[in-house]
């Protein structure tokens, strides 16, 4: 059963707009550069001299002419844009479905490969259309991610994925989570706790989770405060402190002061 794609791409008003490789706004603009200095040096007498055979680059650059122009996207008319935003919206809806996550792509779950074979084999089609259809749109557009389909690729939650993925996923804790980690029965079993305090680890549901001893940040105040009794000092009454506090001050004394301390 035809699909909408299907009839608009097939509409005579829009079906040879669909054919050509568009040249991006971009690449329209090299290409312009390339034909404009090739006559620039075939209307030079000067640099025409240098030229081995300046027939032949005429001819290249003719042929180069023809290819840009039939490369250009035409001017639409009212009714064929109004067709052509109509299949791009639906080829974009289109391409959306069965699309692979960017994590999906990434750790490669079981099946993801033959499903993203799959995907390109149903889809391509859909995909080229809505491509040369962003660029009738927008012809004169300098996004360079103007047909980049990726930028609508679904993003879903690693923690779905397989752990016998071919990148599996990692879940780790963050430091604050590490602190708060309940290192007492909260959450374990006797025989777990046991197991946890023998091991180091213990196994649940397929994952592994290791005993994280939290290590307890020092307070500001336990930090020791130095200060540099040089009197014409300009951190005189700035004194060092924190946990690089000491070898700011080593540091301090060996710039400004050749080392020596005050007494």
């Amino acid at each position: 059963m035809p699909t909408a794609i299907d009839a608009i791409a097939t509409d005579p008003e829009i079906a040879p707009l669909l054919s050509p490789n568009y040249l991006r706004f971009h690449q329209r603009k090299e290409r312009q550069r390339e034909i404009e200095d090739v006559e620039r040096v075939l209307s030079d007498p000067l640099e025409r001299k240098n030229l081995s055979n300046p027939g032949r680059l005429r001819q290249q650059n003719e042929e180069r002419k023809r290819a840009y122009q039939s490369q250009v996207p035409p001017k639409l008319t009212a009714s064929q844009r109004e067709k052509v935003e109509r299949l791009n919206r639906e080829a974009l809806a289109s391409a959306k479905e069965g699309m692979l996550s960017t994590e999906e792509l990434r750790h490669k779950p079981p099946g993801a490969p033959d499903r993203l074979r799959s995907y390109e084999r149903a889809k391509k089609p859909h995909i080229l259309i809505w491509k040369r259809s962003q660029i009738l749109l927008h012809p004169e557009s300098d996004d360079r991610d103007l047909c980049n389909l990726e930028k609508f690729r679904p993003s879903r939650p690693t923690v779905d994925l397989l752990a016998n993925a071919d990148l599996p996923a990692v879940h780790a804790m963050s430091p604050q989570a590490k602190e708060n980690w309940p290192l007492g029965t909260a959450g374990f079993t006797e025989a777990e706790m046991r197991e946890l305090e023998a091991k180091g680890k213990i196994t649940r549901n397929g994952f592994v989770i290791k005993k994280v001893r939290a290590r307890a940040l020092r307070k500001p105040g336990n930090y020791k405060s130095i200060e540099c009794k040089h009197a014409s000092c300009e951190r005189h009454d700035r004194p060092f402190t924190g946990p690089m506090g000491v070898a700011q001050y080593r540091q301090h004394i060996k710039r400004k002061h050749g080392g020596i301390e005050a007494a």
